[in-house]
């Protein structure tokens, strides 16, 4: 069978390996909310799923991890009663700012994207 390749050393992908480096270094500078805070979905629909972490140390701290698993890109408007207008979430990967406004939080993901929201 193809899944038991040995491990392609010297011609390991180095844009996915750099990719998972990334997404390990945002869990491992919030672990209070990454690593011990509370779940709460948020969306799950067709190809969209999206949902809050929040600190369970009383330090207010929160996330949004927002996930598209389709093959096109989607505006997605997410339900953030959670949070008040005006609040702002930076999007650890790109970089991107997104702001809660009349209880919704829009979001732009590309096709098979992830966003690691961070509460500012």
């Amino acid at each position: 069978p193809d899944c038991r390749r040995t491990y392609p050393w010297g011609r390991e992908d180095k844009d996915l390996i750099a990719y998972y480096k990334k997404v390990i270094g945002v869990r491992n500078a919030h672990k209070n909310i990454f690593s011990y805070g509370d779940v709460d979905t948020l969306k799950a629909d067709g190809d969209i799923y999206v949902f809050a972490r929040t600190a369970v140390d009383g330090s207010h701290d929160a996330a949004i991890v927002a996930l598209n698993r389709g093959t096109a890109a989607q505006t997605v408007s997410v339900p953030a009663a959670g949070f008040a207008d005006g609040t702002s979430f930076q999007d650890q990967l790109t970089g991107r700012e997104a702001v809660v406004k009349d209880g919704q939080l829009t979001l732009n993901l590309g096709a098979n994207q992830g966003m690691m929201l961070v509460k500012a």
